[in-house]
């Protein structure tokens, strides 16, 4: 082999070897210039190989053996190549990262719902059996006032345009918080003498029903502070419908201790003004779920002069938005055989 065709191959591998070095080098490495070092290196040999003549020992030209040049520029090329990647692995030791964090993605939850309390004195959702088949009522016995109220509830009885004054309100259903009321403008309508006239039973029954929520509970009906009126028939047509009915002369606060929140509780006719506490337990009974039948305003009839703010039973009426009226309904044209007794019918 001539010695020019070992020069040619001696650069073609360092040319291989400076490329090689470039190609993993970085800037930012910390052997960046000891790989600079060796393609100096490298250049130099290079150059000397090039430049390599055939030497003259006296006045001679003695041809160099090409392969033992070619073994000392290998053995030099050997020994740099292990050097490099050895001082690059001291200078520059494999960063040793932390494997990446996972974060859980954060947990989408729903809002809270911020219930308002049930309101109080609105008019009901459901009432759709409340007068299913009624249409005429005829009371007996006690005479009907009118009732008003200044809230969105619904009128359920009402009297005609004869009536004086015309078409009165007599009977007004409404909710109360989750329970539930219905104020009567007389007890008249379900006293034993008159509960058989023409729809009362029915009217009885549907108003009951509803009050209930067609669970037929226990009915509580209270004669402590009432006239003494009968309602036996009362009491055997619920009882023919699975109600249990109990009357009871103890204080509000006995009767209150001795009922379920889904019962109902008959109040008619006070004589005397509850104790403001009795009234606090009756509407907070109502509140929670129990169902309350007012009716009537006993001896106070046709106090027309009487403030009725002063009636008994609006002491307890207005802690449901309700006011019963002293002026007795009259009608000359619809009524029960007589005058002081008006028809009524169904308000709807």
């Amino acid at each position: 082999m001539e010695l020019d065709e070992i020069k040619k191959l001696a650069i073609g591998g360092i040319v291989a070897l400076v490329v090689g070095i470039l190609n993993q080098s970085d800037v930012n490495s910390t052997n960046f210039k000891y790989n600079i070092s060796i393609i100096i290196f490298l250049i130099l040999i290079s150059f000397f190989i090039f430049r390599w003549p055939d030497s003259d020992i006296n006045n001679r030209k003695v041809h160099r053996d090409p392969i033992n040049i070619g073994l000392v520029f290998l053995s030099i090329i050997f020994l740099a190549v292990p050097a490099h990647f050895y001082l690059g692995q001291i200078n520059n030791p494999p960063v040793v990262t932390d494997p990446p964090v996972v974060i859980d993605p954060p947990v989408v939850t729903d809002p809270p719902v911020v219930t308002s309390p049930p309101e109080r004195c609105r008019s009901p959702r459901e009432y759709s059996q409340l007068l299913s088949d009624i249409y005429r009522i005829c009371p007996g016995g006690e005479r009907a006032v009118s009732l008003s109220s200044d809230n969105d509830v619904l009128d359920i009885l009402s009297g005609y345009g004869t009536s004086n004054p015309p078409n009165p309100v007599v009977g007004i259903a409404l909710e109360y918080g989750n329970g539930r009321v219905i104020a009567l403008g007389t007890s008249g309508f379900f006293i034993d003498e008159s509960i058989d006239n023409l729809d009362n039973r029915k009217l009885a029954i549907n108003i009951f029903k509803w009050l209930s929520k067609n669970e037929n509970n226990k009915v509580h009906v209270s004669t402590y502070n009432a006239p003494n009126y009968e309602f036996n028939r009362l009491e055997d047509y619920l009882t023919d419908e699975g109600f249990e009915v109990s009357f009871t002369d103890k204080k509000i606060s006995g009767i209150i201790g001795d009922m379920n929140d889904e019962d109902t509780l008959v109040i008619f006719d006070p004589t005397e003004n509850y104790e403001e506490d009795e009234d606090d337990q009756i509407a907070t009974f109502v509140y929670n779920g129990g169902s309350l039948l007012l009716m009537g305003i006993g001896n106070c009839l046709g106090f027309t002069e009487l403030p009725t703010e002063a009636i008994p039973i609006n002491q307890l009426a207005e802690q449901f938005c309700i006011k019963f009226e002293t002026l007795k309904i009259t009608d000359n044209v619809n009524n029960c055989n007589n005058r002081e007794f008006p028809e009524f019918k169904n308000a709807f």
